[in-house]
């Protein structure tokens, strides 16, 4: 989806503008940063609010943007309880599970986002989750999620930025890891 200016709306307080998402998913693309949000003052932040449709795990990363990003995830509005978040990166995706109906006030900031021809690229995606257990190896985990232990090497791309040691040690998983499918 393609953001325009005019859908920046504002919460209560005026210091806080936001684009109002609803309960969009997939890849939200802002191609003019620097006219969405104006740049006189620096480095600033983009606010997006958004609400989950569906109470499950859902992925959030800035996969595709042309700078590295810090993105912190808050209730609500810009004065919420931070649940959330990553810094320096354009390929470390957060995975959490939020309530159908919960709102989220989304924060992406850099201090590249002024730059001229700079994109932005939010991706919110719903996944599917497998919590590892005690002795389980990629392959029977592909077997159950996919139905073909040979498919292990997706749940290897899907997870190398929450769990880095699968890339050069794919068997090196620990009971608790949950693993997005």
């Amino acid at each position: 989806a393609q953001i325009e200016e005019e859908i920046i709306e504002e919460l209560e307080d005026p210091s806080c503008p936001y684009v109002n998402l609803d309960g969009s998913v997939g890849p939200i693309i802002i191609e003019d940063i620097v006219g969405l949000i104006g740049c006189e003052e620096g480095p600033e932040s983009i606010n997006f609010l958004w609400t989950s449709t569906d109470d499950r795990y859902y992925k959030i990363d800035t996969v595709g943007s042309t700078f590295d990003s810090q993105f912190d995830i808050m209730e609500e509005d810009c004065f919420g309880e931070w649940i959330g978040g990553v810094e320096n990166s354009t390929n470390t995706p957060i995975v959490m599970r939020f309530e159908e109906g919960e709102k989220l006030l989304l924060s992406v900031s850099s201090s590249e986002v002024c730059l001229l021809d700079e994109r932005l690229v939010l991706n919110i995606t719903p996944v599917n989750i497998y919590v590892t257990q005690r002795g389980d190896f990629l392959k029977e985990i592909a077997e159950k999620v996919y139905g073909d232990r040979e498919r292990w090497y997706e749940l290897v791309e899907m997870n190398k930025h929450l769990y880095p040691k699968l890339v050069t040690n794919p068997n090196y998983i620990f009971s608790g890891w949950k693993l997005v499918y």
